[in-house]
């Protein structure tokens, strides 16, 4: 637009006009009228007054954007005096600058107006710490180069939603509409003002008006409005006739065929390269063709590569595609260490074994020790290099084999302490925490926890350290580290049992601290000491003292009821020390979600006070939280707050997701946890990087997961192929055999179970392999039993069962003092709903050799649950539940074990 006399400046022209790519080219809206006073005020601003002209200028600026049709007028008068003032008045209502405007966010943008290119990123940086969002969003419409835009484009994307999230928190929908429509019309911005007529019910509306408009971005506004509300085909479409492949292959996949993905990925990362190599026998397995060793061989290639990265890459790409013989092959060659600790997971007990070289059939245990030791007793230094010495002393604690393992460390250990302390405690260290199961990667969520100091190494410590005192700090230092409130703990049994033994109070500290099995059950004894003095306590400050204490304790060993009877007992003043995000789980575990709701509205208080802004996800766990607390009004308040604050963005929609699992209301969280898949970026789904999940892989396999338990098979087959090729391209530096397995398996399982009306024959080799590829596999309880009865598979489910079953049972007769052999089996038959007794039988062995552990009481739950005795599995996961209250899955238990239906009657 051109003024007589001057050229309007370019940050002038409203966005609509100006900038294509703006959303608000896909939203126009008509100006209002001006009225009588408008006119009358225009016409003052020419008058020969000079304070009439002053007043007349102030006026139209309070008036605002009702005015701006009639000032764009008269900036395009004959009046040089009206034109100067409308012009003015136009840049600072059209940049919503008003006369409550903060004077320094006006100085910055008459700054930026006159800056060079250069300065500009700078000064909207500081726009942007005056949280100035609508002279950012102006400012950059305006903006025609294409560098520098590029420049500030992390400082404007995001802009819009903060703003519009502050209007919606004020009830202000109409600006928060208007905020999203300045937003440059990206995929975020598109899909976040989808999602805003989504929540806001003028979904229909809009896209009735995009249905049939032919505007240049209507595609991509189609687009944007069918993820809102995940209309999965429509979408695809909609986004092939926008021109965005990737997104429709993304959408693909929610629809069911990962084809597209894989496609788009190998195209993405060249047909040649390592990272192809995986994908493309992925797509063929997927399609149903028959691999052939020479369709293995660019990978079997690599595992001759020099680089560990591609031999690891390699072998994970091979378990991945469940060519199992290579990759375990490989596995033995590249990483004896690894393949102990994978055969051991799997209970394939022999190849552990004979992983470190010992004769499964007649393996000398002291022999192999005595080799070890005899290389750290030449050189005490190489401790730190014999990791397999912990690991398979763990191994033989966790297999019951202690009368084995005493003869064999006892006396090189007790030597090793007599020659060298340093070395001496180095392996102390290394035999409390040592534990296979950490060969395989932390993304995998399990509980890990220390396998404890094995007996025998407990007995050469006490006679190394004998009665002396900084002897026994020196092996707490060894295993605890520098810890004050290790110590404190240390000091305080000796005054709990001053006729103890130093020896004893080991036992003990390692008890209280979760250190290790305690099937002595030596915590209890200890607790009831300390509770005695607790109650025996001479005044408040003694008292508070040793609750302290206590509630240290917890810190180590979660342990509900032991710290919310040590909170009540505390003085209101000294809680707020303990006062942490656990407190909320341990609270709520114990039902009392009123308690849960005070602290956190206290907490949502405190921040808004600081003036920190209410999240989506904050409002879904209030509205969870309250709704337990029987404040139902006010959770849909919250609820229906997190439903407009979210604006399609996906990381949000997982936090609430979250909140609302926290919460117990799994429903809800599977409606998030779909939102949070479709409206993933999908460069963020092809992006793998040295941390993962990430939140594209938890949306999708949290959304997988949910599939899977509804009997949505396909779409739950499709996503987990697509994390499998995910995990074949995370950085390998290890291999990772058996998670890579249970990744093939999660996606071979519901790919079949899909495909059993079309070809039944192909479904059930699918089926079969599954089982063979972790036959002694705990992962078999999770899924693929109930997903075959489900399916009506009775009779290939029971074969399958009772193959399980009878390895299983082989291995407990061989180690019978093995707990987690004995939970797996109780697992397996109670999640199958088989041989129930038995599985109960071995579930208190279990618990009699590994008191209180979690995983066991959950287990003894489901058996009771399988029996359709749902009082008696609540109070199981109960006492799960306290001893882990944090933990998703048991908290996911308990829920079901109250609410869902009883599985089908069990064959005992």
């Amino acid at each position: 637009m051109k003024f007589p006399g001057l050229l309007l400046p370019l940050w002038l022209v409203p966005a609509a006009l100006m900038l294509s790519e703006s959303v608000a080219d896909l939203q126009p809206a008509d100006p209002p009228p001006a009225d009588d006073l408008i006119s009358g005020l225009i016409v003052k601003l020419a008058d020969d007054d000079y304070q009439t002209r002053l007043d007349a200028t102030r006026d139209l600026w309070n008036i605002g954007e009702p005015a701006l049709e009639a000032l764009r007028q008269a900036a395009d008068s004959r009046e040089p005096e009206a034109v100067h003032r409308a012009v003015d008045l136009i840049r600072k209502i059209e940049l919503h600058i008003t006369p409550d405007t903060d004077a320094r966010v006006i100085e910055l943008v008459e700054l930026y107006v006159n800056a060079p290119l250069r300065d500009r990123p700078d000064i909207m940086r500081q726009l942007h710490h005056r949280r100035a969002w609508r002279q950012i969003l102006k400012l950059y419409a305006g903006e025609t180069d294409s560098d520098l835009r590029s420049k500030m484009k992390d400082t404007v994307n995001g802009v819009a939603g903060l703003a519009a999230r502050e209007r919606l928190t004020a009830g202000d929908q109409a600006g928060a509409r208007e905020f999203l429509e300045l937003a440059p019309a990206d995929d975020a911005s598109l899909l976040a003002l989808a999602d805003f007529h989504r929540a806001n019910g003028t979904w229909e509306e809009e896209f009735e008006k995009a249905r049939v408009s032919v505007a240049k971005g209507a595609a991509a506004w189609r687009l944007a409005l069918h993820r809102a509300v995940g209309n999965h085909p429509e979408a695809i479409a909609a986004a092939e006739e926008a021109g965005k492949p990737q997104t429709a292959a993304m959408l693909a996949i929610l629809h069911g065929d990962p084809l597209p993905w894989i496609r788009h990925e190998i195209e993405r990362q060249g047909a040649t390269s390592n990272s192809s190599h995986y994908a493309k026998l992925a797509a063929a397995r997927w399609a149903g063709q028959s691999l052939t060793p020479e369709d293995y061989e660019p990978l079997t290639r690599m595992l001759e590569a020099r680089s560990p990265e591609l031999r690891a890459t390699a072998a994970n790409g091979l378990f991945l595609l469940d060519n199992i013989s290579e990759a375990e092959k490989a596995l033995v060659n590249l990483s004896p260490g690894n393949a102990f600790g994978y055969f051991d997971s799997l209970e394939r007990v022999d190849e552990a074994i004979a992983a470190f070289g010992l004769d499964p059939a007649e393996p000398d245990f002291t022999a192999w020790f005595a080799a070890r030791f005899k290389s750290i007793l030449a050189d005490p230094e190489t401790v730190g290099d014999h990791g397999e010495l912990a690991d398979f002393a763990a191994f033989m604690a966790a297999r019951g084999l202690h009368d084995e393992l005493a003869a064999a460390i006892e006396s090189p250990l007790g030597r090793l302490a007599r020659k060298s302390e340093e070395g001496f405690l180095h392996l102390l260290s290394m035999l409390a925490f040592s534990n296979p199961f950490d060969r395989e990667p932390p993304f995998l969520w399990e509980f890990r926890r220390s396998t404890g100091l094995p007996a025998p190494a407990i007995r050469v410590a006490a006679a190394w350290a004998g009665d002396d005192e900084i002897r026994w700090q020196e092996i707490i230092i060894a295993i605890f580290g520098e810890n004050p409130e290790i110590d404190d703990l240390w000091a305080w049994l000796g005054e709990l049992d001053p006729d103890s033994s130093l020896s004893e109070r080991l036992h003990g500290l390692f008890a209280l601290c979760n250190l290790g099995k305690d099937p002595e059950k030596r915590r209890d004894r200890w607790l009831e000491l300390a509770w005695r003095e607790v109650d025996e306590a001479p005044d408040q400050e003694r008292r508070s003292a040793q609750l302290f204490r206590i509630l240290n304790l917890t810190k180590y060993h979660e342990d509900t009821a032991t710290h919310l009877r040590a909170w009540d007992l505390l003085e209101e003043a000294d809680r707020e020390e303990f006062r942490d995000p656990r407190l909320y789980d341990r609270f709520s575990v114990a039902g009392r979600w009123g308690e849960v709701a005070d602290f956190l509205l206290e907490a949502v208080g405190e921040a808004s006070e600081a003036g920190a802004p209410l999240t989506a996800a904050t409002h879904a766990s209030l509205a969870s939280t309250l709704r337990n607390a029987g404040r139902v009004e006010e959770a849909e308040s919250h609820d229906a707050l997190a439903d407009r604050l979210v604006l399609g963005d996906s990381t949000s929609a997982l936090r609430i997701a979250g909140a609302y699992a926290g919460g117990g209301d799994y429903e809800q969280a599977a409606v998030w946890h779909a939102r949070a898949a479709r409206w993933c970026p999908p460069e963020s789904l092809a992006m793998v990087g040295s941390r993962m999940p990430d939140n594209a892989h938890q949306a999708f396999s949290s959304h997988a997961e949910d599939l899977l338990h509804g009997g949505q098979w396909v779409a739950a087959a499709a996503i987990s192929e697509v994390m499998a090729l995910r995990w074949s391209r995370f950085p390998a530096e290890d291999i990772h055999g058996v998670s890579f397995l249970r990744s093939r398996l999660a996606a071979d399982l519901p790919h079949a179970l899909a495909l059993l009306e079309t070809d039944r024959d192909r479904a059930l080799a699918m089926l079969e392999r599954c089982h063979a590829m972790l036959p002694r596999d705990g992962s078999l309880a999770d899924d693929f039993f109930p997903s075959l009865r489900k399916a009506g598979l009775t009779e290939e489910h029971d074969a399958w069962f009772e193959a399980t079953w009878a390895m299983m049972s082989e291995t407990i007769k061989r180690f019978p003092g093995g707990d987690n052999s004995l939970n797996t089996a109780g697992w397996l038959a109670s999640r199958s709903v088989r041989r129930l007794a038995e599985a109960e039988a071995m579930l208190e062995r279990a618990l009699a050799l590994n008191p209180n552990q979690p995983a066991y009481l959950d287990t003894y739950g489901e058996i009771e649950f399988a029996r359709g005795n749902r009082k008696q599995a609540v109070k199981w996961s109960g006492l799960a539940l306290n001893f882990m209250p944090s933990d998703p899955m048991i908290r996911k238990q308990h829920v079901r074990f109250m609410k869902d239906p009883f599985p089908e009657a069990p064959l005992d």
